[in-house]
């Protein structure tokens, strides 16, 4: 990479430190940052606002990222969890094998650098995993039942939200462990088989049931 002369290297510092003395000026007049807050609040990455933050929007399932975080900074970590748990039945295994395309959108990078979104929520699971979680509040049970084929991601959400709309629900899957790829795919130094066990048994927990080594078309039809 060619090198940079020093006086043009200095012009390229400039925007980065004009937006460094405007947040150090903030600091100096009450009003002024009252403004600058609220702007960024309210149209950025502030919680309960009417739009998508840019790491909500990224997200895959659009979670709500910022109001678990502010949970975070807040101290309230059984918040945290609940916000994440809102729609993640997997904030566990998210918070190891998860591409985070949030981060790439998280707008502290405008500043500094992205806020650790994974590793926030990888703490979050390790916190359930050591304190546990209130039950879910299950809808009433409804008398149609429902079966998922397959043990994975896609297969094990469908039956954590149709078990919390009160379906009953069985899940059958051809390995002998549930999982999917989640429990066969990914190396354990990447993703702990224990983790993938906790997920699953929190969604059996609803009330789900999970029938193992049953392949369609072989064992059932």
């Amino acid at each position: 990479m060619p090198g940079i002369e020093a006086g043009e290297r200095s012009n390229t510092f400039t925007p980065a430190l004009g937006v460094m003395e405007e947040i150090k000026n903030v600091g100096h007049d009450r009003k002024k940052k009252k403004a600058d807050l609220s702007q960024i609040h309210g149209e950025k990455c502030w919680p309960m606002v009417d739009k998508l933050s840019p790491c909500e929007e990224a997200c895959p399932i659009h979670m709500d990222i910022p109001s678990y975080i502010m949970a975070l900074a807040q101290g309230n970590i059984n918040s945290a969890l609940e916000i994440v748990r809102r729609t993640n039945p997997f904030p566990s295994v998210c918070g190891r094998v998860c591409h985070h395309p949030c981060e790439e959108a998280c707008t502290r990078a405008m500043i500094d650098q992205p806020i650790a979104i994974e590793w926030l929520k990888r703490e979050i699971g390790r916190f359930e995993q050591g304190n546990g979680h209130p039950a879910p509040r299950v809808k009433k049970r409804k008398k149609e039942r429902v079966a998922v084929v397959g043990s994975g991601p896609a297969g094990l959400t469908a039956a954590h939200d149709l078990a919390l709309k009160g379906y009953p629900v069985s899940v059958f899957e051809a390995l002998p462990v549930a999982g999917g790829m989640l429990a066969a795919g990914i190396p354990d130094f990447n993703l702990p088989s224990a983790v993938v066990r906790y997920e699953v048994d929190t969604i059996r927990s609803l009330g789900v049931d999970i029938k193992t080594s049953m392949r369609l078309g072989r064992d059932f039809s």
